[in-house]
C-alpha cells in the first residue's frame, strides 16, 4: 500500500538471512513506525537471529507529504494524530 513496487516484508527478511549466512553484517531499518500499524516487536522477533542491529525511525507527519497523510488518515484513522 505505501510502497507498491518494493520488495515484500518476507523477501526483505530472506535477503537479510542470505547476507548473514555469507558472513555479511546486517541491519534492519524499520521506518516509518506508524502507531497502531507497525509492529516493531514482531519485526525484531522475526529477524533477530540474522540482524546485527536495528535503526528505527518514527513517522513524521509534517514531513511525509499530503498524499501519504491522506492515505494514512483514510486507511488507518486510529493512527492519524498530529501533535502540536
Amino acid at each position: 500500500m505505501f510502497e507498491p513496487y518494493s520488495s515484500t516484508h518476507r523477501e526483505r527478511l530472506q535477503t537479510l538471512k542470505i547476507l548473514k549466512a555469507h558472513g555479511i553484517n546486517t541491519y534492519g531499518f524499520i521506518s516509518p513506525i506508524i502507531p497502531g500499524v507497525t509492529n516493531v516487536g514482531k519485526v525484531i522477533d522475526q529477524s533477530s537471529e540474522f540482524v546485527d542491529y536495528y535503526w528505527l525511525e518514527l513517522l513524521n507527519l509534517r514531513a511525509s507529504g499530503s498524499k501519504f497523510n491522506g492515505l494514512l488518515k483514510a486507511e488507518f484513522p486510529q493512527s492519524y494524530v498530529i501533535g502540536s
